[in-house]
């Protein structure tokens, strides 16, 4: 197959009807997955260091991966319905939470005796880990459904208004995650000598990966809708 004949097939698979059905469930898949990422990335704590300051900025590895999720939300929003969006949203909690029980409560198990030096080490720290998953998911699921529904609606009323994706879902995620990350992170967080700044550092940075995310999703839409309207 020349690169004609297979851009022609990917041109022919674009304009079909099965194509926005396809993205339909990837962004579906694409969200429950971040969702259940972000569980183990909230404990890795990292530094990154700026040329310009010597001070490194603290921030939980979760910051970076967090806000796809309402980016998806909100473009699976798009690709369907509000309703179907606040569904999507539902089924990711609910997946959510089998992870973290499963996770939990498995680590809680008897390790067996034989098991090496090297071998105890690697499933205790995996044990570790994964005890607090389950903690992590009770103690915030109920912010979470709130803030995962309350950022649907106002995105889609903003989308409705303006239709901007980046303008609608930067506007919605800024707003939730103001209260999302007070109530959640702070619960979690407390704990921390450091609480407020790391906060502030995961909210800045939420904001920030978030402005990307929207940008490139709505640059994706822009190129796939010229795809479909070429001849």
């Amino acid at each position: 197959m020349n690169i004609n004949n297979f851009y022609n097939a990917i041109l022919k698979f674009v304009k079909g009807d099965n194509f926005s059905y396809c993205i339909l469930f990837f962004a579906a898949m694409l969200y429950v997955t971040c969702k259940l990422v972000c569980n183990p990335l909230f404990f890795r704590q990292v530094d990154i260091h700026f040329f310009f300051s010597n001070t490194p900025l603290k921030l939980n590895s979760a910051a970076f991966v967090y806000p796809g999720i309402y980016v998806l939300s909100d473009l699976i929003v798009v690709l369907s319905s509000r309703r179907f969006g606040i569904l999507i949203a539902f089924f990711g909690i609910i997946c959510d939470g089998i992870f973290s029980f499963t996770v939990s409560h498995i680590s809680g198990l008897p390790l067996p005796s034989t098991m090496s030096k090297t071998e105890l080490l690697s499933t205790t720290s995996v044990n570790t880990l994964g005890l607090q998953m389950w903690p992590l998911y009770y103690q915030g699921v109920i912010a979470a459904t709130i803030a995962a529904i309350a950022e649907i609606l106002i995105f889609s009323t903003i989308f409705k208004r303006l239709d901007n994706f980046v303008i609608a879902t930067v506007t919605s995620v800024v707003i939730t995650l103001v209260f999302h990350n007070l109530i959640n992170d702070y619960q979690m967080l407390k704990n921390e000598p450091d609480v407020w700044r790391l906060i502030i550092n995961n909210w800045m940075v939420n904001i920030t990966i978030l402005f990307v995310y929207a940008v490139i999703i709505a640059g994706v839409r822009r190129t796939i809708k010229i795809w479909q309207s070429s001849n």
